[in-house]
């Protein structure tokens, strides 16, 4: 939660909230089989508008909420400004939003003195309590045989399945084997694909976390993998891994057992999603 470190008098700006519009709520959606992003529920939007906005200055999105308790409120900025154009709420989001994105600035007021040492709330409209209160009614939580935390998987598995074992064996369906590996393009060759493991500075960086099949168990707790390009490669600037690419002499501290991409409990099909709403008299 957001804790105020000082004494906040009543009608005090506690945060300025610059928006970044989400032009449509599609954006949100990643397919029949998955729930909505996780970012939703930091959004801000109303149930009239097809438009998003998410708040990015530090801290306010640990501002939880409270019907009744809140001490805080959201309203528009007053003052025309490079972060605020207030005609902008007049006119159709298109006109501008699609253009210049960065143009709209909501504030967290004060609606009573906040004492220091107190939690920051803010009232996130009845629709989100209406959403959230069905969410805890129809809740049912995943027994340990549909969902295991892939760190204790990890921690718990001494020796790694290979490729052949798994298709008898299979770990759950929503984690797969990586490997810490920095590739280096120039130690493949047309006539080699592949390389062995070396140990380099900064290779336990996340970054270098790659999709690997294991291959082969070898002595000395040693494994022999095909390293795979990461499923979001296409928005990031690395290298792409040649199809095939096999390292040998990997060890075991090197390769962990991960959550796919958005396969970890925060994307279970029954997980909460709801923005919090702009009130209707802020609503343009």
């Amino acid at each position: 939660g957001a804790i105020a470190t000082r004494r906040i008098p009543n009608g005090t700006v506690v945060a300025p909230a610059p928006l970044v519009p989400i032009y449509g709520r599609i954006g949100m959606f990643l397919g029949k089989d998955r729930n909505d992003q996780l970012l939703r529920n930091y959004c801000l939007g109303h149930k009239n508008s097809s438009m998003l906005f998410y708040p990015y200055a530090p801290t306010i999105n640990l501002i939880n909420h409270h019907s009744t308790r809140y001490n805080v409120k959201l309203r528009w900025n007053n003052d025309d400004n490079s972060l605020h154009y207030s005609k902008w709420l007049l006119d159709q989001p298109s006109e501008h939003l699609l253009t210049h994105p960065y143009g709209l600035l909501m504030e967290f007021v004060a609606t009573r003195e906040i004492f220091e040492g107190e939690e920051i709330l803010l009232d996130y409209g009845k629709d989100w309590q209406d959403a959230w209160d069905h969410h805890v009614q129809t809740w049912s939580s995943p027994s340990t045989m549909e969902f295991q935390y892939a760190r204790e998987l990890n921690r718990a598995t001494k020796e790694l399945r290979t490729e052949e074992e798994l298709q008898t064996n299979p770990y759950p369906s929503h984690v797969h084997t990586t490997c810490f590996y920095m590739f280096d393009p120039t130690h493949t060759s047309s006539s080699s694909n592949t390389v062995k493991w070396e140990s380099k500075r900064g290779i336990n960086e996340l970054r270098y976390l790659y999709p690997c099949k294991i291959l082969t168990r070898d002595p000395g707790d040693l494994y022999s993998v095909e390293i795979l390009n990461k499923e979001d490669l296409v928005s990031q600037k690395e290298k792409e891994i040649p199809l095939g690419h096999q390292v040998t002499q990997i060890p075991r501290r090197a390769i962990r057992i991960s959550e796919k991409v958005y396969a970890t409990d925060q994307h279970l099909p029954n997980a909460f999603r709801h923005e919090i709403v702009i009130p209707d008299d802020m609503f343009p």
